[in-house]
């Protein structure tokens, strides 16, 4: 059995952390395994609409809340945080904890965030999370260079009308220009890889 006969099973958490380690070692060497895990993640992620809703035993109702409310809940994610950084998945994994932990303040009331080193090769000079609140506005501003707004949780809406949940990226360049908003029912995690940003200040 090859790695990728255990993809389904890693993006479910099925593997054993052994098993895991050995995955996300494979899953560093190769873009095709990499490419197939992103895939099977959003298939997982299209699934619970085509089915119907069943009330879940108590037990794994406990395991599942446990999960949710972890850093784990954000494991369908590692992969392409991995992309975007040149970091190793396991590391990924490891700067996830950090989102239930210390924040620190942004210029922008509201807006906190947490800086971390990405690898020598991802294509931005900064990476973090940022959690943005909910209501938030963000003003009109152009870009420095290309830009990713991955959601991790929460909604992000584009000005153009677009809406982004966990698992979209957003994703811009220096030719763009636009706003975005979040939504008023939730605070919004979003994982981003940027080169800088201009406020466009109204004449």
């Amino acid at each position: 059995m090859t790695a990728h006969d255990l993809v389904f099973e890693y993006v479910l958490g099925a593997l054993s952390p052994d098993e895991t380690a050995a995955f996300e070692a494979e899953l560093d060497k190769s873009p095709e395994l990499l490419a197939e895990v992103a895939a099977a993640t959003d298939a997982l992620c299209q699934m619970p609409a085509a089915l119907t809703p069943r009330a879940p035993a108590p037990s794994v109702r406990e395991r599942l809340m446990a999960t949710v409310a972890g850093s784990d809940r954000f494991s369908p994610f590692a992969a392409d945080i991995a992309k975007y950084t040149d970091l190793a998945v396991a590391k990924v994994r490891e700067l996830f904890q950090l989102i239930d932990g210390e924040w620190e303040d942004s210029p922008f009331p509201g807006i906190k965030l947490i800086h971390f080193d990405h690898g020598p090769n991802a294509f931005a000079p900064d990476t973090g999370f940022v959690t943005l609140p909910a209501g938030l506005e963000f003003p009109k501003h152009s870009h420095h260079g290309f830009e990713v707004n991955y959601v991790l949780e929460g909604r992000l809406v584009d000005d153009d009308g677009t809406v982004y949940g966990p698992g979209d990226a957003l994703e811009k360049t220096v030719e763009d220009v636009h706003s975005f908003s979040v939504p008023e029912d939730r605070d919004t995690v979003i994982f981003v890889a940027q080169s800088g940003f201009d406020i466009i200040v109204p004449e």
